[in-house]
């Protein structure tokens, strides 16, 4: 504690009205001004605005006798009898119940009757029958199940949450959708669930086992005849083993296409400048955010200087399909050059230094200003 505190703590006192603490001057002070001063701004001494609850106050004098005292805390627990294990001067949780009790119930594990009482739905634990008999039980190892049938959905070997329902449908219990009758069944108070309907279905309709299918053998037409093919033999194609039989006696195409393993960059005929992805990976196009383009008219080739510091004569590095295609906008600068691009094409770049590329674009003409 500091000394600030300290010394508020042995020379103040708690005003509930203000809900701060006071000292005993300050409150006289506070109460002179409600006397004196009728109202803000009046004639001669401005001695302030009124407090409503200084002119109203009726206790400052018995509040003042409570300086480096502190409050009294109150209970926040209702002090009662417990309604299941009957222990007195108990702190109670909700239902009339100890914490000790309500946490039983709140498992399932306490099940309240319509007289009132409490049942309980497992064997009777340890402490409760120490209060019953007053001897204490030897310690056993507690096994308690955590897996049942569901007496709503009738589920075998399912969690169960709570009140004996899995949680699927205490769930829909605790919502107040599922009604718990005096019969221990229980009533949909909505359309029954999907997982509701598959449950009873499965109940009616067990599953059927599958039906063992030998393969069939696939031919091929040798010398007139038809011959089975062996596993191990290689054929010139690969054949699709048909998968229903609409697919029957086609044969499935290989695609030998590979993507382009140099580094590329296509300018597109709307002027964007796109870069393929061995060039993104090349070139570690990740770490920059922005470009800087010249032109060399005698050689004709652009420059592209990638960097991560923006100015005005900078472009934007923009990334797509989630960070693996990378581009940026060139229709400005082949408008400013007077350069038309017709078609897109693409172009190898080479790398000068870290950072800074070279394309040679030969097909870009330059229009007449």
């Amino acid at each position: 504690m500091t000394p600030e505190e300290e010394w508020l703590e042995k020379n103040t006192f708690y005003c509930p009205d203000l809900k701060i603490k006071l000292i005993p001057s300050a409150c006289d002070e506070n109460r002179k001004r409600n006397e004196n001063a009728p109202g803000w701004g009046s004639v001669g001494v401005n001695t302030g605005r009124p407090i409503s609850a200084c002119e109203k106050c009726t206790e400052h004098e018995a509040r003042k006798l409570t300086v480096g005292q502190k409050p009294e805390e109150k209970e926040t627990m209702a002090i009662a009898t417990c309604k299941c294990c009957g222990r007195e001067h108990a702190r109670i949780a909700a239902r009339g119940l100890c914490n000790t009790c309500y946490n039983y119930f709140k498992d399932g594990d306490l099940e309240l009757t319509p007289d009132g009482t409490f049942k309980w739905l497992i064997d009777e634990p340890d402490y409760f029958v120490e209060l019953k008999t007053g001897k204490p039980v030897p310690k056993i190892e507690k096994k308690r199940a955590k897996t049942g049938t569901c007496p709503c959905c009738k589920r075998e070997d399912i969690g169960i949450a709570s009140m004996g329902l899995c949680a699927s449908c205490y769930k829909y219990f605790n919502l107040g959708d599922l009604e718990k009758n005096n019969d221990g069944t229980y009533t949909w108070q909505v359309d029954e669930p999907k997982y509701f309907r598959e449950a009873m279905l499965d109940l009616v309709f067990p599953p059927k086992e599958e039906e063992h299918v030998e393969p069939c053998e696939v031919y091929e037409l040798k010398d007139g005849k038809a011959v089975p093919i062996e596993e191990d033999e290689t054929t010139s194609q690969e054949r699709l083993q048909p998968t229903s039989d609409l697919l029957a006696g086609f044969v499935m195409h290989q695609n030998t296409g590979k993507p382009a393993e140099s580094p590329q960059i296509t300018i597109r005929k709307n002027g964007a400048f796109a870069f393929s992805r061995s060039s993104a990976k090349e070139f570690s196009l990740s770490s920059y955010q922005h470009v800087q383009i010249y032109f060399n008219y005698q050689t004709r080739q652009v420059a592209i200087e990638l960097l991560n510091k923006s100015s005005d004569s900078t472009v934007k590095l923009f990334t797509t399909n989630g960070g693996k295609d990378f581009l940026f906008e060139g229709m400005a600068f082949l408008t400013a050059n007077n350069l038309k691009h017709s078609e897109s094409k693409r172009y190898e770049p080479t790398e000068l230094k870290p950072g800074l590329l070279v394309v040679t674009v030969e097909n870009i003409e330059k229009v007449a200003a």
